[in-house]
């Protein structure tokens, strides 16, 4: 059986002022993190991520889910400046029994 989402119309964006407060389903939720509503759910169960519990039904905060999606953004390295030790890597040495060709 496929799940059909519930979404509610002119919901406001999670990162507005608005939507901080907003309590989102995970439906509606999983459209600003990297995780289907499934996902989610199986996260809130395990106590993985913030969320709000309200008996039976879980809901996120627009807070909350910013917080969820800047959690999983990876950030690129530092650029470095090119060094003259060996294969560009500062304070590595070739290994003493590795042979040279």
């Amino acid at each position: 059986m496929t799940h059909l989402p519930k979404i509610r119309e002119e919901i406001p964006l999670p990162n507005t002022p608005e939507g901080a407060l907003f309590h989102y389903t995970p439906d509606e939720a999983a459209q600003w993190t990297p995780f289907t509503h499934s996902t989610l759910r199986e996260m809130v169960r395990r106590r993985e991520i913030p969320f709000v519990a309200n008996g039976r039904k879980t809901w996120f905060r627009g807070e909350q889910i910013v917080e969820i999606a800047d959690r999983y953004v990876v950030k690129p390295f530092k650029a470095s400046a090119p060094t003259d030790t060996v294969r560009g890597v500062s304070g590595c040495q070739p290994c003493p029994r590795a042979r040279v060709t």
